[in-house]
Parts: structure tokens; C-alpha cells; sequence
């Protein structure tokens, strides 16, 4: 939680006085942690079934034919709601928020950083092959991802002023 007063683009105008309108929502009922959740449920997904299928392939050598347009179909999905989801926040919710609190540093770049960590997660789709290999370096990269989002999310809803 940030000190909202010392974080008020203009106190007098806009006080920091309406968290009695929110006490009775939880935090687990903001908008922004739905959509952050339903993020962590499809990568926690993903994850889980690359899991699963490489249990399942442990006496094959060949990951079977379908799996890189099915898993390729999926990754294209979660980008569109990552992207959806980053517009949103960038055209929407920042500027809009930003008129009441300043945003800290960390808050600022963060999304720039991920940039790195979801092109891996691409790189590793376009290139499965019918390799086990290749199944497993998607399943690392997905999991580096997975491993900077969270904390990207951390970041994002700790410093939330509404929160």
C-alpha cells in the first residue's frame, strides 16, 4: 500500500479520503485483480498441461504432430488478452489514475521489461517441433514469463491506491 497523501497529484482538490467507499469490497473483488487472475489462471494453465503431456511422453521420443498448432493457437490467445489487457491499462485506467496519484518508478517501466520475457515465450512456440526438446524449452520460457508477470502483477496491485 502507498502513502496516498504523499502520493497525491493534488490533495487539496482531490484528498485521498475515499476508502470508506471501499471498505466493504475486498481486494479480491477489484477489477483489476479479475483480470489479473484470469491471466495467472491461463498461464498456471498452460504450464500445468506441458506438465502433464511431458509426463505423458516420457517413454515417446516425438511430441505428437497437433500439439504446436494447438499450443501455438493458445499462446496467440493469451497475447490478445495480455495486449487487450495492457491497452486497457495504458489508454484507460493510467491516465485516468494518474490525474489523482503519481505513479512510482517501478510502476512506469515495468511493462517494457516484460516485453523480453513474452518474446522468449514466442520464440519457444515457433519453434516447436516434433522434438521433446522443444517442448521443454516452451515449458522453461513459459515459466520465466509466468515467473516476471506475477511479479509484474504483484507491483501493479500493491500499488493501486485504491487497494
Amino acid at each position: 500500500s502507498i502513502n496516498l497523501s504523499a502520493a497525491a497529484v493534488d490533495a487539496k482538490k482531490f484528498p485521498p479520503d475515499k476508502a470508506e467507499r471501499w471498505a466493504g469490497i475486498p481486494l479480491d473483488h477489484d477489477q483489476w485483480i479479475f483480470t489479473h487472475n484470469a491471466l495467472r489462471r491461463e498461464m498456471r494453465s498452460m504450464i500445468e498441461a506441458l506438465d502433464s503431456m511431458a509426463g505423458r511422453l516420457k517413454s515417446e521420443r516425438n511430441v505428437p504432430a497437433w500439439t504446436a498448432g494447438v499450443i501455438g493457437a493458445w499462446w496467440e490467445r493469451h497475447l490478445d488478452h495480455v495486449i487487450d489487457h495492457c491497452e486497457a491499462e495504458e489508454k484507460m485506467y493510467r491516465p485516468l489514475l494518474s490525474t489523482r496519484f503519481i505513479w512510482p518508478k517501478e510502476v512506469e517501466t515495468i511493462h517494457n521489461q516484460l516485453d523480453f520475457v513474452r518474446d522468449k515465450v514466442s520464440k519457444a512456440v515457433s519453434e516447436l517441433s516434433l522434438d521433446k526438446a522443444s517442448l521443454s524449452a516452451l515449458r522453461n520460457s513459459l515459466f520465466a514469463y509466468e515467473k516476471n508477470m506475477l511479479a509484474h502483477f504483484v507491483v501493479e496491485e500493491k500499488n493501486d491506491p485504491s487497494n
